[in-house]
């Protein structure tokens, strides 16, 4: 409906903060549930308090970019999420050119020999939401091409986004367990 790389472009760097907050804390989900959660957002917003029932989290995503070097920042790399797992570029004013291109094909060249298989042979659990940028199948498919001991273990949580610890807690503990359980 609206990808959260928009949203960067279309919110000020003063509501950052907020929105972040309210987004990493909240359990909406579908689209009308989206819509109305964030009208409470902005409602919440104007009147000087956020909704939800994670006052202490929504702080440090607020107080986190409160500056507007930091919001600027996050919202880079929030415009970025379309090719998240394959590496981008940007120019800034004061630094240049950024390019993590080859920082994504060195991870993605090396960290087979030293986790997988024919290294240590990691046991390794793959936990994300479907909303999260990382859970494209493009970028799934680099992790299971690197680390084929994935295997079964890897989820994709419906209607979730990057945080899932914070709404599938048992899960992840659950994953966790299962590799360090001996298999037959």
């Amino acid at each position: 409906m609206f990808p959260w790389a928009r949203t960067a472009k279309t919110v000020p760097d003063r509501l950052w903060g907020a929105l972040a907050a309210f987004t990493v804390t909240t359990e909406a989900t579908g689209r009308a549930r989206l819509i109305g959660a964030f009208a409470r957002f902005m409602l919440a917003y104007l009147r000087g308090r956020l909704p939800g029932p994670e006052p202490d989290a929504q702080a440090v995503f607020r107080d986190q970019f409160a500056s507007k070097a930091n919001a600027r920042s996050s919202k880079r790399m929030v415009r970025q999420t379309p090719v998240w797992g394959h590496g981008y570029s940007y120019t800034d004013k004061t630094l240049g050119l950024q390019d993590n291109h080859a920082f994504y094909a060195e991870i993605q060249q090396h960290i087979g020999a030293a986790w997988g298989p024919t290294g240590q042979a990691i046991g390794v659990a793959m936990l994300c939401g479907s909303w999260d940028p990382l859970a494209k199948p493009s970028v799934l498919e680099q992790w299971r091409d690197a680390l084929p001991q994935i295997g079964d273990d890897l989820q994709v949580f419906d209607r979730q986004g990057h945080f899932i610890e914070v709404h599938r807690p048992e899960e992840i503990a659950d994953a966790i367990t299962r590799l360090n359980t001996p298999r037959d």
